[in-house]
């Protein structure tokens, strides 16, 4: 009967370890034009069943990341490490409320977190100085470049005039 109880206590007490699991979102530095992951590093998941395969729904701002957590045969009652990259994407700039959850067959939906995720503007990769530019014949413009420090210029390359982009193919 000890022993009855003795394993009972130890059900309990790892069914109580909550997956209190350390996310972040990487890059930690996000634009709009990097693609974005929900991670958990290195955590302690109650059991031998680490959640897996993490879905992502997307309505407006409210994003979703939900892992399983597999059922399918026994798990070990033992404290197992958990890491896992849910893909986001790629987001317009903007704020963001991201849940995530897990779905245990045993303990069913559980939000574990819910984080903002601010996406900024990329910064543009070239900055013109007006004295670069000049006008060739109406609606085009000359833009002389060189290449400093081995700088790579994009191509093909974005010009912003005030608040209006256009992408340059380079000649």
């Amino acid at each position: 009967m000890r022993i009855l109880g003795s394993a009972l206590l130890l059900g309990v007490l790892l069914a109580a370890v909550a997956a209190h699991a350390s996310f972040e979102f990487v890059p930690p530095a996000s634009t709009n034009q990097t693609f974005i992951f929900a991670a958990v590093r290195g955590e302690i998941w109650r059991d031998g069943c680490v959640p897996a395969n993490p879905r992502v729904t997307r309505t407006g701002t409210a994003i979703e990341v939900m892992w399983s957590a597999p059922r399918h045969t026994a798990c070990p009652l033992a404290l197992t490490e958990w890491s896992s990259n849910a893909p986001i994407g790629v987001l317009d700039a903007g704020v963001y409320d991201v849940a995530l959850k897990v779905d245990d067959a045993v303990l069913g939906v559980t939000t574990l977190r819910t984080m903002k995720l601010i996406v900024d503007e990329a910064a543009p990769a070239l900055v013109v100085e007006p004295r670069v530019v000049r006008a060739s014949t109406p609606g085009t413009a000359r833009i002389s470049l060189c290449s400093y420090f081995g700088l790579a210029v994009p191509d093909p390359l974005v010009v912003m005039v005030g608040d209006t982009g256009a992408s340059v193919k380079l000649s």
